[in-house]
C-alpha cells in the first residue's frame, strides 16, 4: 500500500545547539534516535503532516516579513535522501518572537482583568490561523494552522536560549505500533502463564 504525499511527509519544528545536530540523521528527522542511542531529539509527537517549506515561508509572509526576503527565511542547513533541514533566517525567527510575546501580552492582560474568558488572546490566534491559511497553498483538506502555531512559542524558547530554530521536512516516522493477538510479544518482560 502506498501513502499520499500527505502521509509521507512531514514537518518537525525544532530547537537544540548546533552540536546536538549530529544526534539526528537528517534522513531521516530529528525523531528518530540514531543507531546506539535510546532518545531521539524531540518526540515522534512533534510531527506535523501535510506541509512544506513553501507553507513556512509563506508564514514569513504573513508575520510581516517582506516577500522580497521570502525565500531567504528558510536557510538549507542539510539535505540527505529525502530529508531536507533549513535554519530559520534570524529575521523569521524574530518575526515570531515578536507575534508569540504580542500575543502573551493580550492573554496576560486578559488574565489580569480577572476574566475567566480570553476573547482577545482568541481572536488575534485566529486572524494569524486564517491569514496563513489563506496565505498559503495547503492541501485540500487542511482546514486550520491553529495547531502549527505552536512553533511561535518553539521560537520564544530558542530565542531565550540563544539557540536556532529548525525545521525538518522528510518522510514521517510511525506513532503508535498495534500488536494483537494472543502473545507472547516481542519485548514483553512478562510471561503468561498458561
Amino acid at each position: 500500500m502506498s501513502r499520499s504525499p500527505r502521509q509521507a511527509t512531514t514537518c518537525i519544528v525544532f530547537s537544540v545547539p548546533e552540536n546536538r545536530l549530529s544526534a539526528m540523521d537528517v534522513a531521516i528527522g530529528p525523531a528518530v534516535p540514531l543507531p546506539g542511542r535510546t532518545t531521539s531529539i524531540v518526540s515522534v509527537h512533534a510531527q506535523q503532516g501535510g506541509e512544506s517549506a513553501e507553507n513556512m515561508r509563506d508564514l514569513f509572509v504573513v508575520l510581516g516579513g517582506s516577500p522580497l526576503e521570502r525565500d531567504e527565511a528558510l536557510e538549507r542547513f542539510a539535505e540527505v535522501g529525502d530529508g531536507l533541514l533549513y535554519r530559520c533566517s534570524a529575521t523569521f525567527l524574530n518575526l515570531m518572537v515578536e507575534e508569540e510575546a504580542a500575543t502573551l501580552r493580550v492573554l496576560h492582560e486578559e488574565q489580569a482583568g480577572g476574566e475567566s474568558e480570553t476573547p482577545r488572546w482568541l481572536a488575534r490566534r485566529n486572524a494569524l490561523d486564517e491569514a496563513w491559511l489563506a496565505g498559503s497553498s495547503w492541501h485540500p483538506d487542511q482546514v486550520s494552522t491553529g495547531n502549527k502555531l505552536f512553533r511561535l512559542g518553539l521560537a520564544r524558547m530558542a530565542h531565550e536560549k540563544g539557540q536556532a530554530l529548525y525545521c525538518w521536512y522528510g518522510p514521517s516516522v510511525p506513532e503508535y505500533v498495534i500488536e494483537s493477538g494472543t502473545g507472547p510479544y516481542p519485548g514483553s518482560s512478562k510471561k503468561r502463564r498458561g
